[in-house]
């Protein structure tokens, strides 16, 4: 499937959902919603196997571009050369249901936008994330440069087969915005094994408020003096 040079605009719901497919490519499109547009996500990539978004632009009321998988595992999901500006976040979940393998976010700007990294997951529902990777992202002006969710309805009760948020890969992030993170594992899901190399480095990136993190593990090389604040972060 090809979707290319498309301008999508004042859609009352997602504007673009591609689902069940393989080999999509979506290419030079623009995706325009009001900012105070309610639940109006740019794109869904749900249950894909070899998919790429690029050279593209983004403005909407909820999450920029969405990784899904709801009825069955997602593969090879690669999103770059792109520019991102009001919505909330280069997203995955929170529908992770059936599990995710390779996806990555590389070479992004993203200006005035709500949430930059955003994971989710319900956590009674399960999902293992493998091989997730943001990569040359750089950030201006964003609320919370990273959050992470993984109780994302909130509900507080222990799963039996929570999601799996594990060897996540964060590499030259850059920026500024009002808060670094909030990263919320769960006790019987903790995540582990994150690597951060070169996020907001000292003299590069700037924020209001430093991390919060929970229930997290990972090591951090060459990041500034905010992400060492991450409680379970490990500087080499």
């Amino acid at each position: 499937m090809v979707f290319s040079s498309v301008t999508v605009t004042q859609c009352p719901f997602t504007c673009v959902h591609a689902h069940n497919s393989s080999n999509v490519m979506i290419s030079e499109i623009t995706v325009t919603n009001p900012i105070d547009s309610p639940n109006t996500a740019c794109v869904y990539l749900d249950s894909l196997t070899n998919a790429r978004v690029t050279k593209s632009s983004f403005s909407c009321g909820d999450d920029h571009i969405t990784v899904l998988a709801i009825t069955r595992e997602t593969q090879n999901v690669l999103v770059d050369e792109s520019t991102f500006y009001h919505g909330q976040g280069l997203t995955l979940g929170s529908q992770v249901f059936h599990g995710m393998t390779n996806v990555t976010y590389r070479n992004l700007v993203v200006i005035g936008a709500l949430t930059g990294v955003r994971l989710k997951a319900q956590r009674k529902l399960g999902g293992d994330i493998v091989n997730l990777l943001y990569e040359n992202i750089q950030f201006r002006s964003v609320g919370i440069m990273i959050s992470v969710e993984m109780d994302y309805k909130h509900d507080g009760v222990v799963s039996t087969n929570p999601p799996k948020f594990n060897g996540v890969t964060l590499r030259n992030i850059t920026g500024w915005g009002d808060l670094a993170s909030v990263i919320q594992c769960v006790p019987e899901s903790p995540c582990s094994d994150w690597v951060l190399e070169d996020v907001f480095p000292d003299g590069s990136s700037e924020v209001v408020l430093p991390y919060y993190c929970e229930n997290f593990q990972g090591t951090c090389k060459n990041c500034g003096s905010w992400p060492k604040k991450c409680l379970g972060l490990v500087a080499i």
